[in-house]
Parts: C-alpha cells; sequence; structure tokens
C-alpha cells in the first residue's frame, strides 16, 4: 500500500453547475469563464503539489489498475475565518466544523473530477471516502491518496 499526501494552499470552491443552451434542435453544455478558471487553479495547484516520488506511485499503480487498483480517499477542506467576526468569535471557530453555506459534496466532486488523469485514471477505483470541511487560519485542501493493487 503506498500513500500520498497533498497540501493544497488554494481556497477550496464547489464545483459549480453546468449551463445549458439551445442552438437550433441541439443543447450546448458549458461552464462559465469564472467556473473554468477555479477549475485549472485546483488542477495545476494538485499537478505542482505532486514530487517525483508522488508521480512514479501514481505511474506504478496506474500501470496495474486491470489487477484491482483500490484507492481510499480521504479530503479535508479547510476555511479562513473572516475577519468581520470579532476575536472571540475567531478563536471559538478555529478548527471547528464548517457548516455554512458551502455544500460538502461539492467540493467533492470538484477534487474528484480535478483528480481524473492526474492522481487516477478514474474516480472509480475510489471504494471509500472521507471527507470535512473545517474552519482555519489558511485556506487549504488536504488530500491523503492510498493507492492499494496487487502487482
Amino acid at each position: 500500500m503506498d500513500t500520498i499526501n497533498l497540501l493544497l494552499y488554494i481556497e477550496p470552491k464547489p464545483l459549480k453547475r453546468a449551463r445549458h443552451s439551445k442552438q437550433g434542435s441541439f443543447i450546448r453544455t458549458y461552464y462559465d469563464k469564472e467556473t473554468l478558471q477555479e477549475m485549472d487553479n485546483l488542477k495545476y495547484a494538485i499537478i505542482n503539489a505532486l514530487s517525483e516520488q508522488d508521480r512514479q506511485i501514481i505511474l506504478t499503480h496506474e500501470a496495474n489498475a486491470h489487477n484491482g487498483l483500490k484507492i481510499a480517499l480521504k479530503l479535508e477542506f479547510g476555511f479562513v475565518i473572516p475577519s468581520s467576526y470579532s476575536m472571540k468569535r475567531q478563536r471559538a471557530l478555529k478548527n471547528q466544523p464548517h457548516t455554512n453555506h458551502i455544500d460538502l459534496d461539492n467540493l467533492i466532486k470538484n477534487v474528484l473530477d480535478r483528480g481524473n488523469g492526474i492522481l487516477w485514471n478514474d474516480d472509480k477505483y475510489i471504494h471509500t471516502l472521507t471527507a470535512s470541511k473545517r474552519w482555519s487560519d489558511v485556506n487549504f485542501i488536504s488530500i491523503q491518496i492510498q493507492y492499494e493493487s496487487t502487482q
């Protein structure tokens, strides 16, 4: 079993819904420019966080995917406490669960989609997923990947 730990100092952004437009008898699906930029930012943050050793682990397990690759994924999202909150409230919130308006499932989906082709061939190999979001001093996304395959 091999493990990769990535810590991305990037603001967690949920995957927004695709937009649709009708062009004649065809329906076109697209994302707005802001969403595409956010998607690229996450993708490049993941790529830049990978060490050469991490890349070798990924290549080894991708090559053995036909032998039953299994991935356990742990995600943690950290959100900066707004400076407009009182110092007392900021201290009380630090490292506490973040339960504000951002849906955890949309944050997860963004990471899973950006990880396709970089961290794994397809997110279908993920058999266990643990995710949480909390208040923090800095914005971050923590990704822990455990690869299992018979070599």
